[in-house]
This record gives structure tokens, C-alpha cells and sequence, in this order.
């Protein structure tokens, strides 16, 4: 059903939410970059 509703982006999109690795760095190029930085601050995080 949903290949034959949805377009190409949102089925995209729902792959991406159901699968957070896939295309880190395409569609889910962002929440790469948001696990880096809250990884990369840790706890107390970095400051300025």
C-alpha cells in the first residue's frame, strides 16, 4: 500500500524513522551530526 500512495521522499523518510542508520549521510544526515555532538559534549558538556 504505501509504495503505491506515498512518493518517493516520504517512503524515504518512514525508512528513515524506522531505521535511524539508514543513509546517515543523506536523509538522516542530521541526526548523525546531533549524536556527535551530544557524544562529543557529554554530560557536563563543553562550554563556549
Amino acid at each position: 500500500m504505501i509504495n503505491n500512495v506515498l512518493p518517493e521522499r516520504h517512503k524515504k523518510r518512514l525508512e528513515a524513522l524506522v531505521n535511524p542508520n539508514f543513509d546517515p549521510m543523506g536523509i538522516n544526515w542530521n541526526v548523525t551530526q546531533s549524536k556527535i555532538a551530544i557524544g562529543s559534549g557529554g554530560f557536563s558538556g563543553k562550554g563556549f
